[in-house]
C-alpha cells in the first residue's frame, strides 16, 4: 500500500504537468536516429538537457548548460522508476524521447509565482530539471535560466503554464 494516495484535493489544477497548455504550435528537439533517455530516467514535465553528439536526454545539468526543452508528457515508455524519486512516474532509460522546445506547457512550480508582478523566467533547477520561478534576468542558485517564460500564477506545487514562442 505504499502507492495508496496520501492527500485530497480541494480544487481540480488546470493541467497536468507535461501536457500542452493550449492546441497552438510547437516544436521537438531530435537527433539522428533518435534522443534516447539515459539510464537515470526523466520526470515527465520537467527541463531535459542532452547533445547532438551520443542522442542521451538526461533529467540533470551543469552549470550553464542549457537544457534542451521540456519532456511532454507521454505512456508510452513510461513506468515507475525508484530511481529517480519515490514513486514518481518516470520516462524510463533507453526509451525514445523528443523534448519540446516551443510551445505552451503545464509544468508544477517549485516556489510561489504572481504573474501581476510581471514576467517571471523559467529556471531549470539543475538537479532535477524542475521548474524554478525567477525575476528576468536575476540568478537563481542550482538552476540556469531558460528561454521559457511562466504565465499563469501559482503557488509551490502548483501546476503553471510556461510558454517559449
Amino acid at each position: 500500500m505504499a502507492m495508496f494516495p496520501s492527500t485530497v484535493q480541494t480544487a481540480n489544477p488546470p493541467g497536468i504537468a507535461g501536457d500542452f497548455a493550449d492546441a497552438g504550435y510547437f516544436a521537438t528537439a531530435t537527433a539522428h536516429p533518435g534522443r534516447w533517455v539515459g539510464t537515470s530516467g526523466i520526470i515527465p514535465g520537467n527541463f531535459v538537457w542532452g547533445n547532438y553528439e551520443d542522442g542521451v536526454a538526461l533529467g540533470s545539468g551543469t552549470s550553464g548548460q542549457q537544457p534542451i526543452g521540456i519532456l511532454r508528457r507521454s505512456f508510452v515508455g513510461v513506468g515507475f522508476d525508484p530511481t529517480v524519486s519515490s514513486g514518481a512516474v518516470a520516462m524510463q532509460g533507453a526509451r525514445e524521447v523528443a523534448p519540446i522546445t516551443h510551445g505552451c506547457m503545464w509544468m508544477t512550480t517549485t516556489a510561489d509565482v504572481s504573474v501581476k508582478n510581471g514576467v517571471f523566467k523559467a529556471f531549470a533547477r539543475l538537479s532535477d530539471g524542475a521548474l524554478v520561478p525567477g525575476a528576468v534576468g536575476a540568478t537563481v542558485a542550482g538552476a540556469v535560466e531558460t528561454p521559457w517564460e511562466i504565465h499563469t500564477s501559482g503557488l509551490a506545487g502548483e501546476i503553471v503554464k510556461v510558454v517559449r514562442r
